[in-house]
């Protein structure tokens, strides 16, 4: 039996409580999208449900630790086709407890471990290449790229950092952004964005300064661009206003 969910974390547990339901021996497949699996498979679509979502990450976390369910969460982030990885990966820690840290020299956890550092390293590199703008009506808005789905990785930071101003971080490859009013953050959808965004009046004069400080910084006689792209390669560059004009 192939399982479909809606494509969120939460929605991931929800399958994994119906399967553990159903018989582990019921599954063929979990995907987060339909019609992918057996022509003649029978394909059951899951209900994100809250309650059982925490009720299979609260026996996850007493079962492994928070170090392992941690790398799980990282892991799904991560934007490959990883579904079966990650219900393995559940499997065993339900099974072995925490005695699954001593198994990372292992295929299946390797595969996780890796999932989880690629989602951790580019949520990392985001904590300092995120560039606001300042909207007519006042509020920070930041546009971002990622290849993976980095954005709950990252919203913490900003809120600690801008505790103070009204934001939103929208990553505008998978049409969900994060808004933060002065209070909380929520992720909500975003299936399409104006094409006139108002900036504010001092903004382009902002971009410019910031523009100009870029280039007095740059030493001209270790201007390397290879190396430049190494540690911040082309694609995340669109977004980047002391990047804009480059080629």
């Amino acid at each position: 039996m192939k399982y479909v969910y809606d494509g969120t974390f939460a929605g991931f547990l929800s399958a994994v409580y119906r399967i553990y339901h159903d018989g582990t021996g019921q599954m063929g497949s979990i995907s987060a999208s339909r019609g992918s699996g057996d022509l003649f498979g029978e394909e059951t679509e899951v209900a994100t449900d809250i309650n059982h979502a925490e009720t299979v990450a609260d026996a996850f976390l007493k079962s492994c630790g928070t170090a392992a369910f941690r790398w799980l969460y990282r892991a799904f982030l991560c934007d490959d086709d990883s579904e079966e990885y990650l219900f393995d990966y559940v499997r065993r820690g339900f099974k072995w407890g925490k005695s699954i840290y001593t198994h990372q020299g292992e295929v299946w956890m390797w595969e996780i471990l890796r999932r989880s550092q690629m989602a951790g390293n580019e949520a990392e590199k985001f904590k300092g290449i995120v560039r606001f703008s300042e909207l007519a009506e006042g509020m920070l808005y930041a546009p971002i790229h990622p290849t993976h789905h980095v954005l709950p990785l990252i919203v913490r930071h900003f809120q600690k950092r801008l505790s103070c101003e009204e934001w939103a971080i929208h990553d505008v490859g998978r049409h969900v952004a994060a808004y933060y009013d002065g209070k909380r953050v929520t992720i909500v959808r975003v299936e399409s964005l104006k094409t006139d965004i108002a900036y504010s009046q001092d903004e382009e004069g902002f971009q410019q300064l910031w523009r100009d400080y870029y280039r007095h910084m740059a030493i001209r006689e270790r201007n390397n661009p290879t190396a430049q792209r190494s540690f911040l390669p082309k694609k995340y560059w669109a977004y980047l206003t002391e990047m804009s004009g480059k080629t």
